[in-house]
């Protein structure tokens, strides 16, 4: 069986229609504000801190791989919108 196995950032693709060829101005602008809370912030930098000194327990340590999963993710969600704004503006000129 050739079935590709897709990655979590295709499937939320598919939910949001991000392709970029695809993307509304106000998906794009929509996905563009969002940020990542400071407190989320906060938690994502000690983890790292004592993940790099000391290390981490697994629990802590799988937490802190998800939050990197979704902050990659979401820099790549920010990228397709900002290209889907170029393309956009470039249609309209």
């Amino acid at each position: 069986m050739n079935a590709r196995v897709i990655d979590e950032f295709e499937i939320w693709a598919k939910i949001f229609r991000i392709e970029s060829e695809d993307m509304g101005s106000e998906l794009a602008r929509m996905i563009l504000q969002l940020r990542i809370p400071a407190d989320v912030q906060s938690r994502v930098d000690e983890l790292a801190t004592e993940n790099n000194c000391h290390g981490l327990p697994d629990q802590e340590f799988r937490e802190l791989e998800t939050y990197v999963r979704i902050g990659t993710i979401l820099s790549t969600l920010k990228s397709r919108a900002r290209l889907a704004l170029k393309r956009l503006e470039s249609k309209s000129s």
